[in-house]
């Protein structure tokens, strides 16, 4: 059932919940709202309920107005209340109870940047080439040269050492056999005679006697030989002197004299080994010599692209085999050695890599310390002595900051916080890293002053060597 609606009566009033905070109104700049007001007034319904029919609305009186407070009035309370505040906080700050910097940020009086700038290692390996002929630059050439000696003869006398013997050597000579006889008779090769002395003697072919003649007898006369070799064989001539043999009205002898009969014997004779003996106690002293004649030619900077390089010639007064007590062995040594100008190398690639430091990482970088030079290998690649020289270059370049440069870094980081100041930093061009340092203030921030930010650039740590 509906409720009753008295007339003019203010009842309480139900306002339909809303979802947005309510707006104040100036009661005092609202004239209309001065005066009765009808206000929507329903009675609370449970929510199945509210899509019923709603009462009508009570026309109610309204409040009495309430007088503004003055404008001037609210300005002076808070004036007041922000001199109390702070008083409140110098009182606090000097009494030490809390620090002002607590309370009132303020920033650092002065800061101290440390830049660490960009650095660059550049490592390049270039090919030098040494030639004989005067070399160009442009092509990357440098001198090379030949270097020679030849020792004077030196001679050394060494004993024979080979032993040698000679075998016993028969007698030679003839036997003439006579004949008697009215007819002709033969004595077969191999017949033994033998003299007064034992000495043996054979005939060496059938000898054919022809038959006598009165008064003369048939003759021949065969070659023969002494049996037992040696000396003893020289029988002289007639040592046989018709001697009767073989058979009947023959008779032998020797006309002339047995020759060619050696005992046996030993002898010495060279071997190699001694002619290179001496040859060895000569070569030692004159390598020794020539080598210290080719450094002593080697001018300041050159370097040898091989050990030196040297040759024995020997010659002996007796070749190996032949009889003698001893030899002479004369010797000399020839040494030949080539050299390049291994500074001028390391110079040229030097230059080489500046003119790539000029390219990349470029004109703002600066060359620290020197540059370090290494000869990788050098290899010698034609006929004419023409070398290969690989040169191993390192250096370090550095971003380098002008003056203008560290006042503009200040320019850009005063008045930011340290934090944006590194990273305006790390975007600029040569910066590698940076470090902040404050001075007083309390809140982390650079002075407002590019004044007061000094820059200090770190310089770089030594190039490690390898």
């Amino acid at each position: 059932r509906e409720p009753e609606e008295p007339a003019h009566i203010p009842v309480p009033a139900v306002v339909e919940e809303q979802t947005t905070p309510p707006q104040e109104v100036d009661t005092l700049d609202s004239p209309a709202l001065v005066g009765p007001s009808i206000i929507d007034l329903r009675p609370a319904q449970p929510a199945r309920a509210r899509d019923a029919q709603l009462p009508a609305p009570i026309e109610v009186s309204a409040p009495p107005p309430r007088r503004r407070r003055s404008r001037r009035g609210c300005v002076i309370a808070a004036l007041l209340l922000l001199l109390l505040l702070i008083g409140g906080i110098a009182l606090a700050s000097l009494a030490g109870l809390i620090p002002i910097g607590q309370i009132l940020p303020i920033s650092a009086s002065a800061a101290t940047i440390t830049v660490t700038p960009d650095s660059r290692t550049l490592v390049n390996t270039y090919t030098i080439s040494a030639v004989t002929q005067p070399p160009d630059t442009s092509q990357h050439q440098v001198r090379a040269r030949f270097l020679n000696f030849t020792t004077p003869q030196q001679s050394q006398s060494a004993k024979a050492t080979g032993i040698g013997s000679v075998p016993a050597i028969q007698a030679h000579g003839t036997l003439t056999f006579y004949n008697a006889l009215a007819y002709a008779q033969t004595v077969p090769a191999g017949t033994v005679f033998t003299d007064a002395n034992g000495v043996q003697v054979v005939n060496d072919q059938v000898a054919t006697i022809a038959a006598a003649q009165p008064p003369l007898e048939g003759a021949a006369t065969v070659p023969a030989h002494i049996i037992e070799p040696g000396a003893k064989g020289n029988i002289p001539a007639h040592d046989f002197s018709i001697v009767q043999c073989c058979h009947t009205g023959i008779t032998v002898e020797n006309a002339t004299q047995f020759s060619g009969g050696i005992d046996a014997q030993t002898y010495t004779y060279v071997q190699q080994s001694d002619i290179d003996g001496a040859a060895t106690l000569l070569k030692g002293p004159l390598i020794t010599n020539a080598q210290r004649s080719i450094q002593a030619q080697i001018l300041p900077g050159e370097q040898l692209v091989k050990p030196i390089e040297c040759t024995p010639g020997v010659v002996a007064d007796h070749q190996a085999g032949e009889r003698a007590a001893s030899v002479l062995v004369s010797e000399m040594v020839n040494c030949l050695a080539e050299v390049y100008d291994q500074q001028g190398a390391r110079t040229l690639a030097i230059s080489l890599l500046q003119a790539s430091a000029q390219r990349n990482p470029g004109a703002n970088y600066t060359l620290i310390g020197r540059i370090a030079t290494q000869v990788k290998g050098a290899t010698v690649t034609g006929a004419k002595g023409a070398i290969a020289v690989q040169v191993e270059a390192t250096g370090q370049w550095v971003y380098q900051f002008s003056n203008a440069q560290k006042k503009l870094l200040a320019k850009l980081i005063a008045g930011k916080s340290a934090p944006d100041a590194q990273a305006t930093l790390a975007r600029q061009a040569g910066v590698k890293r940076s470090a902040i340092a404050l001075s007083g203030g309390t809140n982390n921030v650079l002075p407002d002053d590019p004044s007061q930010i000094t820059i200090v650039v770190q310089p770089p740590g030594p190039l490690k060597a390898g």
